[in-house]
């Protein structure tokens, strides 16, 4: 099962569930990355939970067509997310390859 939208804005809830449940993932493609790091937008439990206990349950997607904006602008504002280079290469395809059993990940 996959979680739209990270259950936002019970972010803390989606995360905690995903962690109990081993088939539970969360999807973040509606959702700009340069809101998930400013303070007090109910996103502070993905960025501690996912890159600990959930790092393995997290999808991400650009979502442009919601959003209105090019893939690119979107990646580079995901690139600028703390995150370190092992948990950002599972959030940008390497947890979907898992799932999806694409081959090689």
């Amino acid at each position: 099962m996959i979680l739209s939208h990270a259950g936002y804005p019970w972010v803390l809830e989606a995360c905690l569930l995903a962690w109990k449940h081993p088939n539970l993932y969360l999807e973040l493609a509606a959702h700009r990355p340069k809101y998930f790091v400013v303070p007090g937008t109910g996103w502070e439990p993905l960025l501690q939970y996912g890159q600990t206990t959930i790092q393995d349950k997290i999808l991400y997607g650009t979502g442009t067509f919601l959003l209105g904006r090019r893939p690119a602008e979107l990646l580079q504002e995901f690139d600028a997310l703390p995150l370190r280079p092992p948990v950002r290469e599972k959030w940008l395809w390497g947890n979907a390859a898992k799932l999806l059993n694409l081959g090689n990940n």
